[in-house]
């Protein structure tokens, strides 16, 4: 078994400590491989193609949109043919693109050393609910089957952070038991019920409004107009009968989440106020969304000169902020942990060599050393920079491995001249065949 493959493994560790559920880890197969859109087939186009492309790979396997701003990378990027392996030019819709298949191994061993993060093969699927206002006013959904122009770019931006993305159907049952109201006003309760039909590990709920900076500034009026009406009634509500102030708060419009009771112990990470964040000049549409795993919830406001260009930042946000969770080199501590692991079963040389190459391919496992060996149960002190739990976690998705509780006991530990009873944590383990 090899090191990349436990990367693939890591990645489930850290999904059971972000969601209340087991996350169903996709496999995204295409994590090696760079599509750049080009104008033609000539010599300068695939240079420069190739290296967009890289930098299209590197983004997918480190999760970081800004890890060509790397010197290591930067250098990497600018010399693409050294991890080349193939590339092609294929004809995608209408679109001439220049895909190139890179070294998958050589990029991780590059982001490793230089100290970035790696982010596995092995990612959550995200439900899209995607609600977007036409130009006669008129309100869709987008699905997996829609017409849209705009289904291409949720799959070429998916494609391009190495995310998976699911559409709803848009069938009767979607459209009976979540309407485009529902959608539109992200009622959270009923999209999240409607959504188990998918199975998805997190759902994102969207809209697409035109939007200008003359309305931009015609609600900040409203806003400082309401925020001078509030000052005056605060002021004016005053009692003096028993000398004390009674406050009155009335909610601000832009910081109510519709979340609709979505879930009793949802934590709730709210963004400032749309009224107060800067809009560029040329904008034009703005993306309302809401992320969530039932747990967690994130809301964002994106705004962009064209729709597709809002979509775009949407998968950007999204793929970050599982990168943020998932990736590796972010989320795990330098400090050394030791375990003893102990396990049963270990019937032959084969079983033993087999456990201890298992243990030495988890990146997160610096040592692995035999301490006992009696009958069929061997004593094995496992280094490593992962909590007792996560290390328990790791082993257990190995077919052949069978891990009980985690338990605490106490050991002699010799220190120069004398001894020390300490304890240290143990996982019990069953080799299976």
């Amino acid at each position: 078994m090899s090191k990349w493959f436990m990367h693939n493994i890591i990645f489930i560790v850290l999904s059971l400590f972000f969601s209340a559920n087991a996350v169903l880890a996709a496999d995204i197969l295409h994590i090696n491989i760079g599509r750049i859109v080009v104008d033609d087939q000539s010599i300068r186009s695939q240079q420069t193609a190739g290296k967009k492309a890289l930098r299209q790979v590197f983004i997918k396997i480190s999760g970081n949109e800004n890890i060509d701003q790397t010197p290591e990378i930067s250098r990497a990027i600018n010399n693409y043919e050294q991890y080349l392996i193939a590339s092609s030019f294929i004809q995608i819709n209408t679109q001439l693109v220049f895909e190139a298949n890179f070294s998958r191994n050589k990029v991780e061993q590059l982001l490793l050393a230089s100290g970035q993060s790696v982010w596995t093969s092995l990612r959550p699927n995200g439900l899209l609910w995607l609600v977007n206002e036409n130009d006669d006013d008129s309100k869709s959904m987008l699905t997996h089957v829609s017409a849209s122009s705009l289904l291409p770019v949720v799959e070429n931006a998916a494609f391009a952070r190495g995310v998976d993305i699911i559409l709803p159907l848009g069938d009767i049952q979607d459209t009976t038991e979540v309407s485009l109201y529902d959608l539109w006003n992200q009622y959270l309760s009923r999209i999240i019920t409607q959504s188990q039909r998918y199975n998805p590990d997190f759902i994102i709920s969207s809209t697409i409004q035109l939007y200008s900076l003359a309305e931009h500034e015609d609600r900040q009026a409203l806003e400082r107009a309401f925020k001078e009406k509030k000052a005056i009634l605060e002021e004016t509500e005053q009692t003096s009968d028993d000398e004390t102030t009674r406050e009155i708060n009335p909610i601000e419009p832009e910081d109510v989440l519709s979340l609709d009771d979505a879930h009793e112990n949802a934590v709730v990470e709210y963004v400032p106020s749309i009224l107060s964040a800067e809009v560029p000049a040329d904008t034009q549409f703005k993306l309302d969304y809401i992320i969530t795993n039932e747990m967690d919830v994130k809301r964002g406001v994106i705004y962009a000169r064209e729709r597709e260009e809002a979509i775009v930042k949407l998968i950007d946000s999204y793929a970050n902020i599982l990168a943020q969770e998932f990736a590796l080199g972010a989320n795990f501590s330098k400090d050394k942990n030791t375990t003893l692991l102990e396990v049963n079963n270990i019937a032959s040389l084969v079983d033993y060599l087999s456990l201890i190459e298992l243990l030495n391919s988890v990146p997160s496992v610096s040592a692995a050393s035999l301490r006992r060996l009696a009958g069929d149960k061997a004593l094995i002190d496992v280094e490593h920079a992962m909590t007792v739990q996560q290390l328990s976690a790791i082993l257990a998705l190995d077919p052949r491995t069978n891990v009980s509780e985690s338990a605490e006991f106490e050991i002699q530990k010799s220190n120069q001249n004398t001894q020390q009873s300490v304890l240290q944590p143990q996982l019990q383990l069953h080799w299976q065949k």
